[in-house]
């Protein structure tokens, strides 16, 4: 999947379940503390803010300022559960992930592999 004009419907395709209950929400100008960048998870970085809160964050939205990172845009690390079947909209996708919104008003992220986009009716 690469969308490139948001916002783009999908259905899910496979289950997913979040791999972490904490979230980290911060705002745009936040100071975040990048601790690791893994193979897996090419484009994203390990990140703490300052109540210690850790989780992947794009690197795209860093900006480095020696060993911190300054968060160009507002962002929030929260997972979507998905079931196949599901329909969402895709708001965003950033390294092999989608900001996604669900029907009910959730947002979140979810893996690529688990959705398909749906044409344009």
């Amino acid at each position: 999947m690469s969308p490139t004009n948001f916002p783009q419907r999908a259905v899910v395709v496979r289950a997913h379940r979040p791999a972490r209950e904490s979230v980290l929400a911060a705002s745009a100008g936040d100071i975040l503390h990048p601790l690791r960048r893994e193979a897996e998870w090419p484009g994203w970085v390990w990140c703490a803010d300052g109540q210690g809160v850790e989780a992947w964050v794009p690197e795209r939205w860093l900006r480095y300022t020696g060993r911190r990172a300054v968060l160009i845009r507002d962002y929030n690390s929260s997972e979507l559960s998905l079931q196949p079947g599901m329909r969402l909209t895709v708001l965003d996708e950033e390294s092999g992930w989608v900001l996604a919104s669900l029907h009910g008003g959730d947002i979140g992220w979810a893996p690529v592999d688990c959705l398909q986009i749906i044409a344009s009716e």
